[in-house]
């Protein structure tokens, strides 16, 4: 599989570039799952071969990645937030 074709699907799957710092993350990652998926499971037919099977699961880390992010970046705020005695509704 070309890195290309595999970013190429990545960024179809995300509806945006991955920029480089996102693909050196991912990619390594996503291969070590791919490698692991197909030592329990088989190729499928050589269906996890291909190039969509694969930019799939980076786009899958780098979401994972994001929504990680995410939670932290938030639950920062919120101790921040009451340390200075706030209060922060939970669901809005």
């Amino acid at each position: 599989m070309r890195e290309e074709e595999i970013r190429d699907e990545a960024c179809s799957f995300l509806g945006r570039e991955i920029t480089d710092e996102e693909w050196n993350e991912a990619y390594p990652a996503a291969k070590r799952k791919l490698d692991w998926i197909i030592s329990r499971e088989g190729d499928a037919d050589g269906e996890r071969l291909k190039p969509y099977y694969l930019g799939k699961l980076v786009e899958e880390h780098i979401n994972q990645n994001t929504f990680s992010r995410w939670c932290r970046e938030m639950s920062q705020f919120n101790m921040e937030r009451r340390r200075t005695h706030e209060t922060v509704a939970a669901y809005t």
